[in-house]
């Protein structure tokens, strides 16, 4: 079935197929305002974010906003820094292929990660995975230059 972002009842299928999706991946949903954001945690305090943009039991109206799926590392102090992120999931076309798409970009991150760890992205001095500044160097998630 053709999803309508203007039917609250497809809106509100959507959202509940893509918190089943979700929940049966592993994924844990985070408490905080707004929309739902679910949290997979992965190797070495690296974690795949969903923000689905579902408000209150439904997803957002059209164009209001997407689905994005982000690689992130958790600081030690608790700051959070980004290492993948992929194109966003628009809400068009049927609802299985929307979460079909959303699992793939879930897909996406995981191997992005693990190619991380595999490739050696990863602090000489403290084992933190490394990110891309906007300078276009790698830069050590923890900072640990500072700290040292």
């Amino acid at each position: 079935m053709a999803y309508n972002p203007l039917s609250t009842a497809h809106r509100l299928e959507l959202a509940r197929h893509l918190q089943n999706m979700l929940s049966g991946a592993g994924f844990e949903k985070l408490d905080g305002p707004g929309e739902e954001v679910y949290r997979y945690k992965c190797i070495g305090g690296t974690e795949i974010l969903v923000y689905s943009s579902i408000v209150g039991g439904m997803v957002r109206g059209e164009g209001e906003d997407a689905i994005r799926v982000a690689a992130v590392y958790r600081c030690t102090n608790g700051s959070v820094r980004g290492l993948f992120k992929d194109t966003r999931i628009n809400r068009t076309g049927e609802t299985e292929k929307i979460v079909a798409r959303t699992k793939e970009r879930m897909r996406n991150a995981y191997k992005a990660i693990k190619m991380h760890w595999a490739e050696g992205k990863l602090c000489t001095h403290c084992h933190a995975p490394l990110f891309l500044s906007r300078g276009g160097k790698w830069v050590c998630a923890e900072a640990c230059w500072v700290k040292n």
